[in-house]
């Protein structure tokens, strides 16, 4: 699937959605940096994972030319808190919910949302070729 345009809202939901069904609840983001891990490969990013406890691992990932002067460096978080006892949430937390033309779910606010907006516009970048050169796009 290498080069496949990201090309409409719901694929980007769909990825959120994905993202905000797997528990990162207490030092547990190593399934979320897998499967962050193969949706950049399957655009042909390459990343790499950097473990560092037990179930826990970065994930670091560029794009564009090592000739490049320019950086432009984007940073987010994979881990929530406990969710607590699911039974009190009206709504199961990680399970994408709209209500009201809102996003609701695990991470959401904070930061899983905000993460997955870096990860779309690295492969959205990539794909369509455009790189960061000496404080300009190209």
């Amino acid at each position: 699937m290498k080069g496949l345009l990201i090309t409409n809202n719901q694929e980007r939901i769909s990825i959120l959605e994905k993202t905000v069904s797997i528990n990162t609840e207490n030092n547990n983001e190593e399934q979320l940096a897998n499967y962050l891990q193969d949706l950049l490969n399957q655009h042909g990013i390459k990343s790499e994972k950097l473990p560092f406890a037990p179930n826990r691992s970065n994930l670091i990932t560029s794009i564009g030319s090592n000739e490049s002067k320019s950086i432009l460096a984007l940073t987010g978080h994979m881990d929530t808190v406990n969710s607590g006892e699911i039974s009190a949430w009206k709504n199961n937390p990680f399970k994408l919910t709209e209500i009201n033309d809102k996003l609701f779910g695990r991470g959401t606010s904070d930061m899983k949302s905000g993460l997955i907006a870096i990860v779309i516009a690295l492969i959205e970048l990539h794909d369509e070729k455009k790189y960061l050169f000496l404080d300009k796009f190209v």
